[in-house]
């Protein structure tokens, strides 16, 4: 899970924005980081959450391939 809180002395949210497309919506965001420790750590958060949706979608898509024969 992400999180970005006010509080964090090392991090802070610099810029964001979002955009919607039909059904879609994207927000993209930029944080500021002056500790390597915290960097990393988002990183790391980041590469999970990507890890975590990557394995939702296949396990839909293969429950759409499979329901359909």
């Amino acid at each position: 899970m992400f999180i970005l809180s006010a509080s964090d002395e090392h991090t802070r949210l610099r810029s964001y924005s979002a955009t919607t497309k039909g059904t879609v919506s994207i927000v993209k965001i930029e944080v500021e980081c002056t500790s390597s420790w915290e960097f990393g750590y988002l990183l790391r958060s980041l590469e999970e959450l990507d890890t975590e949706t990557k394995a939702v979608r296949a396990a839909k898509a293969a429950a759409g391939r499979s329901g359909g024969k």
